[in-house]
């Protein structure tokens, strides 16, 4: 008794004096960041990452390990009203290949299992519903569900550690993908499209396939979207001998890249250490020039719920995924500055309920936000390759 005692006092007065802390630095402003990390450190999973823990490695020639086929009838058929029906369904002239965010929010273990029925499973369906849709008015979309990674990867973890963990889930993408290339697309032009983890592993995807030299040929376009934390700069650009950034609305053989902030938003926490490119999709230039909204072809409702919960079971909340209402035209301005893109501040809106992080980082709307522009994008670039 005297130890359960003992133990109680010790937890009491651990949250009395984190409670005191966090309201020293919330009177100063720093309280997010401190919290934030906090939070990784004491929850993240008790074990250290160690690969051989992981999950069986994943079959690509079984089709319960896609997340997407154009054969399927899912949430990447999705389209919002006034939108023409879904191409998606293996006829397209091109195929996108798409590697969605962080939906395992536990800290049961570093990576996910995949498994049926789960929290997890249904953020992958979000991020069909309301990022990979966007193509499929040009394309035949392919999604492999992977061992992600843990959004307690970002929280309280060294950069050492977090890309430990993504080299070894990188091996189930490396492996998608090279299935994919060799039993569906069939020599069809290819869009790599990817957002927040999936970015990361979609750039070590690219340096992949820029090692040969038909195969990069290929690919049209990399939409490599929402990096966060994780550079995206020059450097990386200039690794790269087939693929240079996309300088213009037609450009092919180039990658695409924004971090979208509110505008006033103080882009720090979720900032990258180097200083990450940044395309503006209304203009589809590398500048810094402020597109008005007259060039914002429409942002896209959100189509169900994204289920945050870092505990408990990871157990599916069973979301349903609709059809969104029209396109809502002309909605925000676009600026690339100093590496980050910024729009119009979401403050009361419904976007800002997802997109809402630390100092007005919208990274949760990096697509849907921009759904009519990168729609319209995507078939440029694509009738652009097929002329050549």
């Amino acid at each position: 008794m005297k130890l359960f005692k003992k133990i109680i006092f010790i937890v009491m007065a651990f949250i009395i004096s984190i409670a005191a802390i966090c309201g020293v630095l919330k009177a100063i402003g720093k309280d997010q960041k401190f919290l934030i990390t906090a939070v990784g450190y004491y929850f993240q999973p008790s074990e250290d990452f160690d690969p051989n823990t992981m999950a069986k490695k994943t079959d690509y020639s079984a089709d319960s390990n896609w997340l997407t086929l154009p054969a399927r009838v899912d949430e990447a058929d999705l389209t919002p009203l006034g939108i023409a029906s879904s191409i998606n369904d293996g006829s397209a002239p091109a195929d996108v290949f798409y590697i969605h965010g962080t939906g395992y929010t536990k800290q049961t273990s570093w990576t996910y299992s995949i498994s049926p029925g789960t929290a997890t499973g249904d953020n992958a369906k979000f991020s069909l519903a309301n990022e990979a849709s966007i193509f499929n008015g040009c394309c035949n979309i392919y999604a492999p569900h992977y061992r992600e990674a843990s959004i307690f990867a970002y929280i309280g973890l060294s950069k050492k550690k977090q890309d430990i963990i993504l080299d070894a889930i990188y091996e189930d993408i490396a492996d998608a993908f090279d299935y994919f290339v060799k039993h569906h697309n069939q020599n069809r032009p290819i869009v790599i499209a990817s957002h927040s983890q999936g970015t990361h592993l979609a750039m070590r995807l690219l340096r992949d396939i820029d090692k040969d030299p038909v195969l990069a040929s290929r690919v049209v376009t990399a939409y490599l979207i929402g990096s966060g934390p994780v550079s995206l700069d020059k450097d990386y650009i200039n690794s790269l001998t087939h693929f240079t950034i996309c300088t213009s609305p037609s450009t092919i053989n180039c990658l695409v890249h924004w971090d979208t902030y509110g505008e006033n938003g103080s882009a720090k926490i979720f900032a990258s250490p180097e200083k990450s490119i940044c395309i503006n999709p209304l203009s589809w230039q590398e500048d810094e020039q402020r597109s008005p909204a007259t060039q914002h072809l429409g942002a896209a409702s959100i189509s169900g719920t994204y289920t945050l919960k870092m505990d408990g079971e990871d157990k599916s909340e069973n979301v349903i995924f609709h059809r969104q209402p029209q396109l809502a035209t002309q909605y925000t301005w676009a600026q690339c500055r100093d590496g980050f893109l910024y729009v119009e501040d979401q403050s009361g809106t419904d976007y800002e309920k997802l997109g809402k992080l630390p100092d007005k980082s919208y990274h949760g709307i990096d697509f849907p936000l921009f759904y009519g522009n990168i729609r319209e994008n995507i078939q440029n670039r694509i009738s652009q390759y097929l002329e050549l």
